[in-house]
């Protein structure tokens, strides 16, 4: 588990100097979008940097592509089952309180998740949980397994999350969904036109479950059936945004009251743990095009508190007190320039501000400070079908200090097919949890280093009888310098700067449309070897192990048909073994899982219907885990209403 434990702070008037000068770099580009705002004459859209996946050419590699059709017929509320089914990416679950994502064998707090372009991964430790972003407000997502330094050197995989705009044409959407274990979900999505050429998106979402969902637990000899404990959950979540012609401005608010039930080591395993959380994000985004130049500023504001309460840990004959406050501030702006004598160009300037207080950690700050720059270009004098793709990021950080990340990626097409490499480095800089825990958090901390190869090969075929993408790459990961937290000889968790790891593997996916794209089915599937090349000392076991939680390999297999308003999805998760401990003599066994939904659409009116719809996940009871001792529910059935109102 992504260790949640300490942090550190410096009073923000140590950097006041060094802060200027910096914001005299982004203030000088947002002079120049205010310059442009008077004769503007763009309207308000997301300036991508690749199109769709499955399309004939791609204008950059490395990105993927999910669209709102897709998220609509996806099974859960969340993004986070999403992402389950998918190449390349290692999906791990603690329950209802925790669920991440990670690339290419490395760890949770290496990939970026953003929320329209901005960072939102959380300072203390690095992570977010994607629990808490729902299908229902994102309009696409962007994936990136590869280095993308417009996101900083913090990162070697990113997500980015885009949200929806408000419609001017009035409509409404309710949801109604229960289901086993006391589940039940209520939504109510409103969109509308204020006044002309403003357009308002406004969501309330109340979710509650007693989440006391059936499960195996195995002793070594015996497999009993038990009821999950003290795993309830209650989510209220708010969300409001405005769009104008060219910015847009949205607010969230979020509560969520979890009860975080023990490792399961016995029979007898009950937690008395709680997590209550408050979260508020505010987003401003103002974009502008004029001739062949487009310029894109963004700020955002984050505050998230939280108290967590374990029962059964007495300090002083008291429960387990620790509450945390995050706050974050972020000014981002970027230019991009579109083909000019067959080069485009998109670059920026980014400053974040985090603090975090907390009786378990050292009061601290950061100020991170980033300057990026990406090119495409394309040497017509050699071939129109040959691209360069260089990028490069410098950034600051107050506490730890400079690094500088670059990539550079070639891509050659070929009538149906593409062809790319690139090769690159990224850093993943210590959290607060890392540094400034308070019992044994470690300010000395180098960062971690990420040098990464791939090699890619994307083929497309398009013709009236169906579409089909086939994509295969070949990826090495190279890290140095891993945070590695072990026990001193006190019995104090500490962390080391003593890790070194090597990831290779091999990701193929493929994506046919058919019947006149009624059927589509998708298979993928990722075979990767992670392993420890760390030695401590010379008879050191955990030498060329694998690395834990890492399984070799995933294969994935869905199918989605829609006919007369009916929609059928089956989805197929084949997971291979993986190890549990750094020695390598445990391991959580391979499972094959299979959700399936199927939803009606009846309509009863011009621009006004209703949608049922039967989600199943974990259809044949498979008894599984993603981390050892939090077991996934056994067979759960959930159904869902919603009336469709414009």
């Amino acid at each position: 588990m992504e260790r949640d434990v300490g942090f550190n702070f410096k009073t923000l008037s140590f950097y006041e100097d060094r802060v200027f000068l910096f914001m005299n770099k982004v203030f000088v580009l947002v002079f120049f979008f205010v310059c442009e705002n008077s004769f503007c004459f763009d309207s308000l859209k997301v300036y991508h940097l690749s199109d769709v996946v499955i399309n004939a050419k791609r204008e950059n590699f490395s990105f993927q592509k999910i669209d709102s059709t897709f998220l609509e017929n996806e099974i859960g509320k969340n993004v986070s089952t999403l992402f389950k089914f998918n190449s390349g990416i290692n999906f791990k679950s603690y329950g209802n309180f925790l669920n991440t994502i990670s690339f290419r064998g490395l760890n949770a707090n290496n990939t970026a998740v953003l929320l329209n372009g901005i960072n939102i991964t959380n300072s203390q430790n690095g992570i977010t949980d994607l629990t808490s972003i729902l299908n229902s407000n994102i309009e696409e997502i962007e994936i990136s397994k590869n280095i993308s330094n417009n996101f900083g050197v913090n990162s070697m995989s990113a997500v980015n999350f885009i949200t929806k705009k408000g419609e001017a044409k009035f409509n409404l959407k309710s949801i109604f969904s229960f289901g086993q274990n006391g589940f039940y979900f209520f939504q109510n999505n409103i969109n509308g036109e204020i006044f002309p050429d403003f357009c308002y998106r406004i969501n309330f979402v109340n979710e509650f479950s007693k989440n006391d969902y059936s499960f195996y637990f195995h002793d070594g000899k015996n497999k009993t059936k038990l009821k999950r404990k003290n795993s309830s959950y209650q989510i209220h979540n708010f969300n409001f945004r405005i769009d104008s012609k060219n910015s847009f401005f949205e607010f969230y608010a979020n509560n969520s009251n979890k009860k975080i039930p023990s490792q399961t080591t016995n029979i007898f395993s009950i937690g008395k743990s709680n997590l209550e959380e408050n979260d508020f994000k505010l987003f401003f985004v103002n974009e502008n095009k004029i001739f062949n130049l487009k310029n894109k500023f963004s700020s955002y504001i984050n505050y998230n508190e939280s108290v967590f309460i374990d029962s059964l840990i007495l300090l002083d004959e008291k429960p387990l007190f620790n509450f945390y406050i995050n706050r974050n501030f972020t000014l981002k702006d970027e230019i991009y320039f579109d083909k000019i004598n067959d080069l485009s160009i998109h670059l920026g300037s980014e400053i974040r501000f985090s603090n975090i207080t907390s009786n378990a950690l050292k009061k601290t700050n950061r100020i991170e400070e980033n300057i990026f720059c990406n090119f495409n270009y394309t040497p017509n004098l050699l071939s129109e079908n040959i691209l360069i793709a260089p990028s490069f990021n410098f950034s600051n950080y107050s506490d730890v200090g400079n690094f500088f990340s670059g990539k550079i990626e070639n891509k050659f097409f070929l009538k149906n097919y593409e062809f790319k490499f690139s090769f690159g480095n990224s850093f993943h800089i210590p959290t607060f949890n890392d540094m400034f825990w308070k019992e044994g958090g470690n300010p000395n901390l180098k960062p971690e280093e990420n040098f990464l190869f791939d090699f890619g090969i994307f083929y497309f075929l398009n013709n009236s009888f169906f579409k089909m993408n086939f994509e295969t790459n070949y990826f090495v990961v190279n890290s140095r310098n891993k945070v590695i937290w072990s026990p001193n000889t006190s019995g104090v968790w500490i962390p080391k700067n003593i890790g070194k790891s090597l990831s290779t593997g091999i990701e193929i996916d493929l994506n046919c449309k058919l019947l006149n794209e009624k059927l589509n089915i998708i298979f993928n599937t990722t075979y990767c070897e992670a392993k420890n090349k760390n030695r401590e000392f010379e008879n050191d076991k955990t030498y060329n192990k694998y690395l834990i939680y890492q399984p070799k390999q995933t294969v994935n297999f869905i199918i989605s048909y829609f006919q007369n308003d009916y929609n059928f999805v089956v989805k197929n998760l084949w997971q291979s073994f993986k190890y549990t401990t750094e020695i390598n003599d445990k391991f959580l066994p391979s499972f094959f899982v299979t959700d399936i939904s199927l939803s009606k659409k009846i309509e009863f009116e011009t621009d006004k219907f209703v949608n049922a719809k039967i989600e199943i996940t974990n259809l044949f009871n498979t008894d599984y885990q993603y981390i050892a001792f939090y077991p996934i529910p056994l067979r759960e059935i959930k159904f869902q209403f919603g009336v469709y109102l414009k």
